[in-house]
């Protein structure tokens, strides 16, 4: 198994760059992919779960 820290990463940045590269091989699903997923919710959270004002959620 591997793995990477993600606390010191711009996972805004890394969605985003994995929305470009799946547009590259496949346009649609990219297109569907933000409204299929829940990464732009989690993101908007992170600040107020990692200092404890809401629960985080899976």
């Amino acid at each position: 198994m591997h793995h990477e820290p993600v606390h010191t990463r711009d996972l805004a940045a890394d969605y985003a760059k994995l929305c470009r590269m799946l547009g590259y091989f496949e346009p649609e699903a990219a297109g569907l992919l933000p409204r299929m997923d829940r990464v732009a919710e989690a993101l908007s959270r992170r600040a107020d779960v990692c200092a404890g004002v809401l629960a985080p959620r899976l």
